[in-house]
């Protein structure tokens, strides 16, 4: 029994402001196109059985395009590999907040897709594979879960001992199943005995500097799939990545002249073309940053790459300090006085009298948004 594992396909994901000739937000249809060169390789290797382990949409009001996009993929596959079983479930990013809103994946049932959105369902397969599905929805219930545990399972959730994790890690200790097939998290990773998160095809959370950390830590290459061969170790299928992501050499300007600065950016910066770029700079100087740094040049890698991200810290020295910082951090109140304090008024109007009587209306409100303190 083969099995690709997919997760985390994110479509409908988008990111910067550039778009491509049909108007299309690039990094979307950079997506898409992991997506395809997924399907690619399934309908090369051509499994019995296709799990898609969440998060199949980066929301769960996905744009037509990625509905769409979604169809056609798994038609494609349906037509190339007209008995293989598909099983899908719910991730978070899919999730209504609301249990009386439906989830788009529903609509994929008309090409005989198997979807389990809100609660644990055993699905039996026409190729005699039983899958245990429990969507991001009742992730934490898995533990309770008395049911027959089928042959495989398929689940969407944090399972690593970290704040936050919706699965109980202990699930996994002498598991019954024969493979677990997990999504969430967007590094390909074994977290126990034949149980393994298949990560993301693409770049598509809030940080894709550390994922590619990670990657580069558990020389995972690339972003990618599982073929899994039931009773043996899965294998990751790598696909073309359609973007490139670049974390440049960091840079520590303690040292160096702005002229020296500039050269060294300059030189790292030769082939972002296209990409998406982050180099990261350390102790730069306040007065280097504002009148040395040559920003027509950090302007120019900026329009060449899809995304070029200059991150920037000051040296210690010049770092604020605690107190510095509290004294910016202002609560409502002070900001109502600097206010009124400061607002040019008519000349027959008392200011005193206007800031007291703004300060009595506040107080009559409730509930402070700075310190959240509650008023009478």
């Amino acid at each position: 029994m083969r099995i690709a594992h997919l997760a985390d396909l994110h479509l409908g994901y988008r990111a910067y402001t550039r778009e491509t000739p049909q108007g299309q937000n690039q990094r979307e249809a950079d997506v898409q196109l992991a997506v395809r060169r997924a399907f690619d390789g399934v309908i090369a290797q051509a499994p019995d059985v296709v799990l898609l382990a969440g998060d199949v949409f980066h929301s769960v009001r996905p744009d037509n395009r990625a509905i769409v996009a979604l169809f056609a993929e798994l038609q494609r596959l349906r037509t190339a590999l007209p008995k293989v079983d598909v099983v899908a479930i719910a991730g978070d990013h899919d999730t209504p907040r609301t249990s009386s809103t439906g989830t788009i994946l529903s609509l994929y049932r008309a090409l005989g897709v198997h979807t389990v959105e809100r609660d644990i369902a055993l699905v039996p397969l026409p190729s005699g594979l039983t899958v245990l599905c429990v969507p991001q929805a009742r992730a934490r219930q898995l533990k309770a879960y008395t049911g027959p545990p089928g042959d495989v399972l398929l689940l969407h959730g944090e399972v690593r001992q970290v704040p936050g994790a919706n699965v109980d890690p202990t699930v996994l200790e002498g598991h019954p199943w024969q493979y677990v097939a997990l999504g969430h998290y967007h590094v390909c990773a074994e977290v126990g005995t034949r149980a393994w998160y298949a990560g993301s095809l693409d770049y598509t959370s809030t940080d894709p500097w550390s994922e590619r950390a990670r990657q580069l830590d558990t020389r995972v290459p690339g972003k990618g799939w599982l073929l899994v061969e039931l009773g043996y170790d899965p294998a990751f299928m790598a696909i073309e990545p359609p973007r490139r992501f670049e974390d440049l050499l960091k840079i520590d300007a303690a040292d160096m002249t702005a002229e020296e600065l500039n050269t060294l950016l300059a030189e790292l910066a030769a082939d972002v073309d296209g990409a998406v770029v982050r180099q990261v700079v350390v102790n730069l100087s306040r007065e280097t940053h504002r009148a040395g740094l040559d920003h027509e040049a950090i302007r120019s890698y900026k329009r060449r790459a899809l995304n070029y991200h200059l991150s920037w810290s000051r040296p210690a020295a010049q770092a604020p300090t605690p107190e510095a910082r509290a004294r910016v951090r202002q609560t409502l109140d002070e900001v109502v006085a600097q206010f009124f304090g400061e607002r040019p008024l008519p000349p027959d109007v008392d200011r005193g009298a206007l800031t007291t009587l703004a300060a009595e209306h506040l107080a009559a409100v409730g509930t402070d948004p700075y310190t959240g303190a509650v008023t009478p």
